[in-house]
């Protein structure tokens, strides 16, 4: 990936449905090894590709619903439906971060929640952080301008 990444211009969906704006974004993919030291390598460390995870954190502006319950044309999850899904039901989500806009590239996985935090300041924007553990691979996309 060459140049500077805006968290501004990314949202994070869950199931396909805009939560966040970004502020701050970040994933971490690992990959274990395997130890497979034997006598016959003469106690030289060998090791073999093993078990691989990742993980996301996500901070931004809080989508939100109107007080008379309508909602903006991009807002689609509440922070209630988020809990009862991820944290209540304790269900997997489709996780997606991305721009909203067209010929750009996203992240996509399937994940469970593994924390929310809300900062609602007095008078300020409301943020939200979530954090994921992912259940799959995490594969990367485009959005087509087609």
């Amino acid at each position: 990936m060459d140049g500077i990444i805006n968290g501004a211009f990314y949202n994070l969906q869950i199931d396909y449905k805009t939560i966040l704006f970004g502020t701050a974004s970040s994933f971490s993919v690992e990959q274990k090894l395997r130890d497979i030291t034997v006598r016959e390598t003469n106690n030289w460390k060998t090791q073999l590709p093993g078990q691989r995870s990742w993980s996301m954190e996500f901070e931004g502006k809080l989508a939100y619903k109107f007080v008379d319950g309508t909602s903006p044309a991009w807002n689609k999850r509440t922070i209630d439906e988020v809990y009862a899904l991820g944290i209540a039901n304790q269900d997997r989500v489709v996780l997606k971060l991305g721009s909203a806009g067209t010929g750009v590239y996203y992240w996509q996985g399937e994940a469970y929640i593994t924390g929310i935090s809300i900062d609602a300041p007095n008078e300020d924007n409301t943020t939200m952080k979530i954090s994921f553990s992912g259940v799959n691979h995490l594969a990367m996309g485009y959005i087509s301008s087609n």
